[in-house]
C-alpha cells in the first residue's frame, strides 16, 4: 500500500517537473523538436521512476527479510537462555545433592568408627 502511496507521489511530482519544463509555464505550439525532446525527457524520467520503484520494493523485500531473520535468531536466542538457566539450576541441584550424600557418608563412617 506504501508503495503504491509512493508511485502516486513520484508520478504527482513527474507531471508537476513536465509542467515546470514548459516554456513560459504556459501551454504554446511547439515544434516538433521540442515535442520531442519532452517527450524524451518524459520517458527517461518515467524509466527512472520504474527503476526506483523497483529498487525501493526489493529494498523493502529485504528489510522484510532481514526481520524474519532477526525475529528467528531473537526467539532461539530466548530458548538457549532459557535451556542454560534450567541446566544451571539442574547442576546445582545435583552439586548440593552430592554434597549431602558425601555428609550422609561421612556421618555414617564416623558412626561406624565410634
Amino acid at each position: 500500500r506504501s508503495l503504491a502511496l509512493k508511485e502516486r507521489r513520484c508520478a504527482e511530482t513527474l507531471a508537476k517537473h513536465v509542467a515546470a519544463e514548459l516554456p513560459g509555464g504556459a501551454r504554446k505550439a511547439r515544434t516538433g523538436a521540442e515535442k520531442s525532446e519532452t517527450s524524451r525527457r518524459l520517458a527517461s524520467l518515467e524509466e527512472k521512476r520504474v527503476e526506483l520503484s523497483a529498487g525501493l520494493q526489493e529494498l523493502t523485500d529485504a528489510v522484510r527479510q532481514e526481520l524474519g531473520l532477526i525475529n528467528q535468531l531473537t526467539s532461539r536466542s530466548e530458548v538457549l537462555r532459557r535451556e542454560a538457566r534450567a541446566l544451571r539450576t539442574g547442576s546445582e541441584a545435583a552439586k548440593e545433592g552430592e554434597a549431602r550424600v558425601w555428609r550422609k557418608m561421612e556421618d555414617v563412617s564416623a558412626a561406624e568408627l565410634a
